[in-house]
């Protein structure tokens, strides 16, 4: 996908049958807890591909955190189909 600026977008992870849009199932983006600034940016384009032309029916938003030593306390944000 293209973003406003010119540069191919791609995400994380992908769960799809290629060339067929019909079975685009997930999208996901994985982010450090160090890294927080690119959450607005990476949670807009999991919003854009679940639009036309993509249609994608999930999207999920993962930030693990990696300055604390419990690793069970991951923030996940569900982008549900439409939205």
């Amino acid at each position: 996908m293209d973003d406003t600026n010119g540069r191919t977008v791609y995400p994380d992870i992908i769960i799809h049958c290629r060339g067929r849009n019909k079975y685009n199932l997930l999208v996901i983006e994985i982010k450090k807890s160090t890294n927080p600034d690119r959450g607005i940016i990476d949670r807009q384009k999991l919003e854009a591909f679940l639009k036309k032309p993509y249609r994608y029916k999930h999207g999920l938003f993962i930030k693990i955190p990696v300055t604390s030593g419990d690793l069970s306390n991951w923030d996940l944000e569900w982008f549900p189909e439409g939205q």
